[in-house]
């Protein structure tokens, strides 16, 4: 929807200010409030074939998430975790706040 508001001249409202055109698709915005990484393994000099990573969501309660990242190598040996506490707002919200 972006590029082709693009490549029609039009105002791309899905990432400016006002957000309209978005509200059907992305009505909230998850805003990251703390982070961390720690990493656990060092991937070897060589490199590897791929990286496998997953995201879950431990709990969302009043408008807070916290999720955690976990990344594996292609031997399912952890590389890294990260946990991320994230405030959860609604476009509304926002132009509420902004309009102020």
């Amino acid at each position: 929807m972006q590029k082709q508001a693009r490549l029609e001249g039009k105002d791309d409202r899905l990432w400016g200010p006002g957000l309209s055109d978005s509200e059907i698709t992305l009505p909230w915005i998850i805003s990251t409030i703390s982070t961390s990484t720690e990493v656990k393994r060092l991937l070897t000099k060589e490199g590897c074939k791929w990286l496998f990573m997953r995201n879950g969501v431990k709990s969302t309660v009043n408008n807070r998430m916290d999720l955690e990242i976990v990344l594996m190598n292609d031997k399912m040996e952890l590389v890294a975790l990260s946990p991320h506490v994230c405030q959860i707002i609604h476009v509304d919200s926002k132009r509420e706040k902004a309009n102020l």
